[in-house]
């Protein structure tokens, strides 16, 4: 049940109001719970019902409400995407959000990786190995296109994901569900951070080989129950992936200019 203030009124940006929303009226309920009327939450927040239909839009968007014609909003079964929604409108207000998503990446991924050398499970390693695997056979076969002069932009996409879901799997291996959850919301990030160093051409230069080795030994030092060590290669592989996406950032500006 909710319980609305009237007579509020405050100056507040789509954004606060898609944040506000999320925290009086869907943390804490259940799926299903019907959201109030557009009339009420205008009254409640003091602002318009179309800006209240912008911000709903917003929530349907981003999976945390649901709504039918005729019927009041409802909260999703599940909506756990309001973080990613507030970190990637973050970022998009910071010229240097790359930098920063290395920041927390690093600091997110070398203390989950000391975390799992301690505490990980087989079936947690079993699924860091596929995602090896993966990263293996597509950066062979990037190779080989390449002295044969073949285009490689579908397998470059293959070998980000394999990437991605082994940084993800060795998150998930420390069972720190707080560090998941943060980590969760770059995803969003993430992905376009693969993608900008993807879309202008940094490939040719990139050893794909290479790269797989070092997330190799990564594994291998978690495996060993090394966190130091893995803590530390993650330290130093971000640091070059910070330096690439400064690169690919430099790069799509001038082509952009």
């Amino acid at each position: 049940m909710f319980i609305l203030l009237s007579g509020r009124r405050c100056k507040i940006t789509p954004e606060e109001l898609v944040e506000e929303i999320y925290r009086c009226f869907i943390v804490g309920n259940s799926a299903g719970s019907s959201l109030p009327s557009e009339h009420k939450l205008s009254e409640y927040f003091g602002v318009s019902r179309l800006k209240i239909r912008e911000s709903l839009k917003i929530l349907i968007g981003k999976s945390l409400i649901t709504s039918s014609k005729g019927r009041r909003s409802q909260i999703a079964s599940e909506h756990g995407g309001l973080l990613d929604y507030i970190v990637t409108t973050d970022a998009a207000s910071h010229s240097n959000w790359y930098s920063n998503l290395c920041h927390v990446r690093t600091a997110l991924e070398s203390e989950a990786a000391g975390l799992a050398a301690s505490d990980y499970k087989d079936i947690d390693l079993s699924f860091a190995k596929e995602s090896l695997l993966q990263m293996k056979v597509c950066a062979e076969e990037i190779e080989f296109s390449r002295t044969q002069n073949i285009g490689i932009s579908d397998l470059v996409t293959k070998y980000n994901k394999a990437d991605l879901d082994f940084h993800t799997t060795i998150v998930d291996a420390c069972h720190n569900s707080t560090i998941s959850i943060f980590y969760s919301s770059l995803s969003t990030l993430m992905q376009q951070s693969f993608e900008l160093t993807q879309n202008v051409i940094l490939n040719p230069t990139k050893n794909f080989c290479t790269n797989y080795e070092l997330h190799s030994h990564i594994f291998e030092n978690i495996k060993l129950g090394h966190a130091s060590s893995a803590k530390k290669i993650i330290r130093n592989h971000m640091s070059k992936v910070n330096r690439e996406l400064k690169l690919a950032v430099a790069a799509s500006s001038k082509t952009n200019d």
